[in-house]
């Protein structure tokens, strides 16, 4: 999925010895050809309105890969938009995609750059999704226990502490943070491919 400054991005520069220079950026079309063969080209469904996608590597096991990024006016701005959202949209196409999990029987991990919960008292605004309470509430409602998010750089596991049916934001590290740390998640719906 796509980062905050990965699209329509003012800012992208290259790099050349010592120096930088600026450099094209890319749309949000040129996003998913480039990655067309780590998923775009394999979703079962795609959301209209952003790069989000829904992709199923097992009939019990998928994947619902948002896009939350703002990146549509980052060029008239003049800078790439650090916060997120979930548009109404999308919304309603997750819940489509949330509703046929259900029927198919199917778990579903969320993923998506910016985090659904709080993983800091400092780093918030900005990297929590925008609407995060609303997007929690359909999640628990169609039972999903696990989101990978980002965004933060850091690694770092919370949850909403219920006893029953808990909802874990795992955020990954990023590349350019040394050193690099890589996490290994044993899925235990006892899901075999």
């Amino acid at each position: 999925m796509p980062g905050n400054h990965d699209i329509n991005n003012p800012w992208a520069r290259q790099f050349k010895g010592e120096k930088q220079y600026l450099a094209d950026y890319i749309t949000d079309k040129d996003f998913s050809k480039i990655y067309a063969d780590f998923g775009y080209d394999k979703a079962i469904s795609r959301d209209e309105g952003s790069l989000s996608y829904l992709a199923a590597p097992t009939d019990k096991l998928w994947l619902l890969m948002l896009d939350t990024n703002k990146y549509k006016d980052n060029i008239s701005v003049g800078i790439p938009a650090v916060d997120g959202l979930i548009k109404q949209g999308t919304y309603d196409w997750i819940q489509k995609c949330l509703e046929s999990a259900k029927e198919n029987g199917s778990e579903v991990i969320v993923v998506m750059h910016h985090n659904i919960m709080d993983h800091s008292e400092v780093i918030r605004d900005g990297y929590t999704l925008n609407n995060h309470g609303q997007v929690s509430i359909l999640f628990k409602e169609y039972q999903v226990h696990l989101v990978l998010s980002g965004h933060i750089h850091i690694q770092d596991i919370c949850s909403d502490q219920k006893e029953i049916n808990t909802m874990y934001d795992i955020a990954s590290g990023a590349l350019s943070v040394y050193p690099h740390h890589y996490g290994i998640l044993n899925i235990p719906f006892g899901i075999t491919a």
